[in-house]
């Protein structure tokens, strides 16, 4: 509205040159032609402007459909994947296994499950470990010490193959303390499995890294940083 005022303004000017002229704030040196000059220009800038608005306006129309039929896609993509992946909600439906002989676990796994100092299973392990052992993905929370740690340790042990050397396991922590932690569980529990495991963790040396892995580790306990430059070295 602002645009088409003062186009108003500029023609009125342009055809009542006597009268205006004595209160247009310009110059009396200014010729008339100027002001046709900027009615011209104010007019094609009006139209360059609505141009540019309509083709702006048509492509956040056109994004705003490319995502819509995006978003579509993927919810018909997550409703086909949930078909095929049966997820548990209910604890209810998750077997309780009272103590850890229920489990049928490997006998060294056991000597060394025991002599580590446990007793009987926690809540947390009574219905994690045996999800785990069974190739199901588990999400499981628990308070600290719980003994969240060893159930993914017991379940990682037990579908290890002792008779290879070649990595089979990768534990990732967000912190060191953490994954040497996990390192120390690891080779506590698998004590009597002649378990091999190391730490690959930042601020230690990489050529120990490197040797370690070259010759053979069936665990590797490490952070993100460090692992994923094991394995752009193809080390690991």
């Amino acid at each position: 509205m602002i645009i088409v005022g003062i186009l108003v303004v500029l023609f009125a000017i342009s055809n009542r040159s006597v009268v205006i002229l004595e209160l247009w704030p310009l110059p009396y040196f200014v010729p008339f032609p100027f002001y046709g000059a900027v009615l011209i220009a104010a007019f094609i800038g009006f139209v360059g402007g609505s141009v540019v608005a309509w083709f702006s306006a048509g492509s956040t129309r056109r994004k705003a459909r490319h995502a819509a039929r995006k978003a579509s896609g993927l919810e018909k993509d997550l409703d086909k994947l949930k078909e095929k992946i049966e997820i548990t909600m209910n604890v209810d439906d998750i077997d309780v296994h009272a103590n850890f002989d229920s489990m049928r676990l490997k006998e060294d796994l056991l000597r060394g499950i025991y002599a580590y100092g446990f007793e009987r299973p926690s809540a947390i392990q009574q219905r994690a470990i045996v999800p785990i052992i069974q190739g199901r993905d588990v999400i499981a929370q628990s308070q600290s010490g719980t003994g969240k740690t060893a159930v993914f340790s017991i379940g990682a042990l037990q579908c290890l193959d002792t008779t290879s050397n070649t990595t089979q396991v990768l534990t990732l922590s967000p912190t060191r303390e953490l994954a040497e932690q996990t390192q120390k569980v690891l080779l506590s529990l698998g004590d009597f499995m002649n378990v091999q495991c190391h730490a690959c963790i930042g601020g230690k040396s990489i050529g120990e890294d490197i040797r370690r892995l070259d010759f053979g580790v069936q665990v590797v306990s490490g952070t993100p940083g460090r692992v994923l430059d094991m394995l752009q070295r193809k080390n690991l």
